[in-house]
């Protein structure tokens, strides 16, 4: 994350981030004896999820658990790497040749580049299913009601995004929001948790599309969150434009 940070911030962004990366190999991790498919499709998924991204979904969830929940984070540490999975999914799909054809993603090939298409289809339906798995095992059915509404948004999202609807600001709030408000209220089911996922989201893909040199209408001074945790809030500055 460009720009300078201070010492703590730093620390307790790594050590969330640190959680989140261990929970993730942790899921993509075979049980014993696998069949072929099973070693190929794992072979994607991790391909697709480790090393790569800046696992902020995962660690605003753990972070609104421990920082407003005021709960252990070692409970929310499966749902930050549900999120993560579920995110993964859409950027397989998103760089589909039928949706946005992109032949690279986190500074290598895409999936669907590295595997062909139809597998990388079934990585991403993979990911999806493991995600709602690992909510389902949380034994709390409004984590899966979460999880399965941000799914549909971003479905949503996409379909503006491809037919390229001139309500910007709406379209982010499906296609980018979503995944990021559901990441916050996976941590702390709560409207303000909620809002401030949104207004994360939006000011995320504002940036994405400034450096892209695609700007947008979206104003940045009405999305500036209001959240009372100074770890949020430098984690906010940290992506705005």
């Amino acid at each position: 994350m460009p720009g300078k940070h201070s010492a703590q911030f730093t620390a307790e962004l790594t050590r969330y981030r640190d959680l989140v990366e261990s929970a993730l190999d942790e899921a993509l991790t075979l049980t014993p004896n696998p069949t072929d498919a099973e070693l190929r499709i794992n072979e994607m998924l991790r391909y697709a999820v480790i090393g790569g991204g800046k696992r902020l979904r995962g660690i605003l969830t753990l972070a609104f658990r421990e920082r407003i929940s005021k709960e252990r984070v070692t409970d929310a540490i499966p749902l930050a790497a549900a999120i993560e999975l579920l995110h993964a999914y859409t950027l397989i799909h998103d760089d589909l040749p039928c949706m946005d054809n992109d032949d690279f993603r986190r500074g290598k090939p895409s999936v669907h580049k590295a595997f062909g298409e139809w597998q990388a289809l079934l990585a991403g339906d993979a990911l999806q299913a493991l995600a709602f798995g690992i909510a389902a095992r949380s034994g709390k059915p409004r984590y899966v009601e979460i999880l399965a509404q941000a799914a549909f948004d971003v479905c949503v999202g996409q379909y503006m995004d491809l037919r390229t609807y001139a309500d910007r600001e709406l379209l982010f709030r499906r296609k980018t929001g979503a995944l990021f408000a559901a990441a916050c209220m996976l941590g702390c089911d709560t409207p303000s948790a909620e809002n401030y996922g949104y207004k994360f989201g939006l000011t995320f893909q504002l940036r994405d599309d400034i450096m892209d040199g695609d700007g947008s209408a979206v104003p940045i001074e009405i999305i500036r969150p209001d959240i009372g945790d100074d770890f949020l809030l430098e984690l906010y500055h940290s992506i705005e434009p």
